[in-house]
């Protein structure tokens, strides 16, 4: 391929990503409502999970509540828990 095929190719990949992204008027708004449909039905999903063994009888109950108390450290980034990324 010659350059101006090239620079075509990239200009067309470029014009096409262009109109998949919206544009953001207000981020804090965009993330706010973006966390909320994330995180809460993961919570979710995470305490039917825990309850499922209970309900099974492999896990006892303090178990079960002791796993949902640790479900924000397990699934937190370890940067994020101890502030670096050697910890």
């Amino acid at each position: 391929m010659d350059k101006l095929t090239l620079a075509r190719l990239r200009a067309a990949f470029r014009h096409d990503f262009r109109i998949l992204l919206f544009p953001i008027e207000n981020e804090r708004k965009f993330y706010k409502k973006r966390f909320t449909r994330v995180v809460i039905p993961f919570v979710v999903w995470c305490v039917v999970y825990a309850f499922y063994y209970y309900a099974q009888g492999t896990n006892s109950l303090r178990a079960t509540l002791l796993n949902i108390s640790h479900i924000p450290l397990t699934t937190a980034p370890r940067w994020a828990i101890c502030g670096s990324s050697i910890c």
